[in-house]
């Protein structure tokens, strides 16, 4: 009985040739076999870690950053503080609005008695509107007379007096009189802030 011709062939030895081939092909099955399961994956984490290392890196910059400026943070936020102290400190105090505006009203008097000027009228009773800043504006309108210095003394201690009054409206005309101390009669429209809220009454 005579061997089939494929069996035969399948049990001979490989030629160098073949061997080379066989051994070429199992070599590139190891390699894409490691590359997918040994390579790719430690690539990928070791981009992850270097992602992670610029990540930190960054966050410990801005924090140095932060850690060297606290001294200059803290100088701006005292500066804020006391900036906003002293704006509270100008603006006109009272328990209520119209308590706020029976102060202004003496104060508007006893600037008119330093600047040596004769206040006609002091009316302080109109509604008070909430102004761009936030506060309420306390409106008033003052009608006086003297002379010309007199009511520059005024209007320089309504400046810069201890509480902040904004001057909205101002008409002066000559008088009749030919006194030295009524040369000017004058009309003053303006306004007084107060806080709306309690901690800066």
């Amino acid at each position: 009985m005579r061997a089939s011709p494929l069996r035969s062939d399948s049990l001979r030895p490989l030629s160098r040739r073949e061997r080379l081939v066989v051994a070429a092909g199992v070599a590139v099955l190891l390699a894409a076999a490691g590359a997918t399961y040994g390579v790719l994956p430690g690539l990928q984490r070791w981009q992850a870690r270097e992602r992670i290392i610029a990540a930190n890196r960054d966050r410990a910059t801005r924090l140095d950053a932060l850690v060297s400026g606290e001294d200059e943070l803290r100088r701006a936020a005292a500066d804020e503080r006391d900036a906003g102290r002293r704006v509270m400190a100008l603006l006109t105090v009272g328990g209520t609005p119209p308590l706020a505006a029976a102060s202004l009203q003496v104060l508007l008097r006893q600037y008119a008695q330093q600047a040596g000027v004769q206040l006609d009228r002091v009316d302080v009773a109109g509604q008070p509107t909430p102004d761009s800043s936030g506060l309420l504006a306390l409106p008033m309108t003052v009608q006086g007379q003297g002379d010309i210095y007199g009511l520059v003394g005024l209007l320089d201690r309504v400046q810069h007096g201890g509480r902040l009054l904004v001057v909205d409206e101002m008409a002066v005309r000559r008088t009749l009189v030919q006194s030295s101390d009524r040369l000017l009669t004058w009309t003053l429209r303006a306004h007084g802030l107060y806080p709306t809220s309690p901690a800066g009454r």
